[in-house]
């Protein structure tokens, strides 16, 4: 008993045309030579079919916004019922307010949020400027002080609360800036002019024995090297004293620092000569260190807030102790710097010991990240309103601040690095001052990523002056005062 084929099913879809299944092919059509069938051709008619049935739907439809977004099928599927279409379109209304809502709530809340913090930030300063600046000596350690101290100096206060903070007990005058400005200015003038003298007496001994070429090279090197010759240059004074020859580095890193500013690069930037300036003084000032990269960045900060004559006497003092954290990391003290490692290694195995611990199953010291964070007190890695609070807390505690904020960067982001490998953990490690901007936390609440953070150095590393000190004697350091 032969079986009815079944009827293939045709297309529905407008503008497309339908398929005619291919009949059985006769035996004379099977026997046919090689060439192109009628199934080939019918099916190469319908594909060019679909093709043009389909650019012509596309060139016909409208591109409009409420047409795309009620088009809830692609025009190759049967469309859906009516009822079904309305149902999900008023889903889809509602969920689009649902979202609006959700979004001006936000906003709401946002707005909110920054009224509040216009009106502490208002109060902080009155607070400043009527209460504390006029009673510093008898508030300076007082417990609402230090508080509000925490919280961060009003900008405008900035470099008066931090000059206050350091005192001048150098006793820095304007003519002793001026002084060594000059110093510096005449030390560059003659060692250009020293290097200029060098330089035209090397090509000037060139040439000479360029034009004897009787002289043999072996004899004309003798004689250069020995002193002897025509051929040597004359020997000229040594100007630098110390370690004031580092002078010259200052011209490169000054455009190197805070580039995204653009008010310390030359020729426009209005802070660059200042800089300089300073840089250049303090060098000659402390010529037993001289100029050290990184510098520029702690001037510059400075320089943001106060003039340029404060920021020198602020720089000076910062480098007064000799035991402190800056002088050991500018001079290299070794012994010291490995001391203050072990002082950091320390305070985070209280902290976060799982983290620490991680550390030394993986081989990531120290010396890997702290250089770079405490050489510049984070100017450099920290985004610049970041930064410039740890800076508040370091002319609050001293050194002590900058350990605390480098273990909290770390147990803030504990849960990033738990677990990585050396190269992704240092990576990771490295870029970590950078994540903390103000932004949604990932916690409940909301909570920006910077409150969140400063919650963390506040609540879960308590450093003061009296624990930091204790530190510091159990790795055989005496810290400043």
């Amino acid at each position: 008993m032969s079986v009815a084929p079944t009827p293939h099913p045709r297309s529905t879809v407008p503008g497309v045309p339908a398929f005619t299944p291919p009949r059985r092919a006769s035996a004379s059509t099977a026997s046919a030579p090689t060439g192109r069938t009628s199934t080939g051709r019918r099916l190469s008619d319908w594909f060019r079919s679909l093709s043009s049935s389909s650019s012509t739907v596309s060139t016909t439809s409208t591109s409009s916004t409420t047409q795309v977004l009620c088009r809830t099928r692609p025009h190759t599927l049967p469309p859906k019922p009516k009822a079904e279409d309305a149902k999900h379109m008023a889903e889809y209304a509602k969920m689009m307010k649902a979202a609006q809502a959700r979004d001006a709530a936000a906003r709401a809340k946002a707005t909110k949020l920054r009224l509040v913090r216009e009106k502490e930030a208002i109060a902080a300063l009155n607070t400043w400027t009527s209460q504390i600046l006029p009673n510093w000596d008898k508030v300076r350690y007082a417990k609402k002080t230090t508080d509000l101290w925490f919280k961060g100096v009003p900008p405008r206060l900035r470099g008066t609360i931090w000059a206050r903070a350091v005192g001048n007990p150098l006793h820095v005058s304007p003519d002793v800036y001026e002084l060594c400005k000059r110093r510096a200015a005449d030390a560059l003038t003659s060692h250009r002019m020293q290097r200029a003298a060098l330089d035209a007496a090397l090509a000037e001994a060139v040439a000479k024995r360029a034009r004897a070429p009787s002289l043999s090279s072996g004899e004309s090197s003798a004689a250069t090297l020995s002193g002897h010759g025509e051929t040597a240059p004359p020997q000229q004074p040594m100007v630098f004293q110390g370690r004031k020859d580092t002078l010259d580095l200052i011209a490169n890193d000054i455009s190197r620092t805070f580039p995204a500013l653009g008010v310390f690069q030359q020729p426009n930037g209005p802070l660059a000569e200042p800089l300089a300036s300073v840089l250049e003084a303090f060098a000659v000032y402390r010529a037993d260190m001289g100029y050290v990269q990184g510098m520029s960045y702690l001037a510059a900060m400075l320089l943001l807030n106060m003039d340029d004559y404060s920021a020198f006497a602020t720089l000076c003092t910062m480098f007064r102790h000799r035991s402190g954290v800056l002088p050991v990391f500018y001079r290299l003290d070794l012994p010291l710097v490995t001391k203050y490692f072990s002082v950091f290694s320390t305070l985070l195995a209280q902290v976060s010991p799982g983290l620490a611990a991680h550390f030394d199953r993986i081989g990531l010291r120290p010396e890997f990240f702290l250089y770079e964070w405490f050489l510049s007190l984070f100017s450099k890695p920290l985004p610049l309103d970041m930064a410039a609070r740890v800076w508040d807390l370091y002319f609050l505690d001293g050194d002590a601040a900058l350990f605390r904020i480098a273990v909290a960067l770390l147990r803030f982001h504990e849960r990033l690095l738990v677990g990585l490998a050396f190269d992704e953990c240092i990576s990771d490690v490295l870029r970590l001052p950078g994540r903390i901007k103000p932004g949604p936390a990932g916690r409940v609440g909301e909570v920006d990523a910077d409150v969140a953070f400063w919650d963390c150095v506040r609540d879960i590393v308590p450093l003061d002056r009296d624990a930091y000190r204790a530190l510091c004697r159990g790795a055989g350091l005496v810290p400043p005062e």
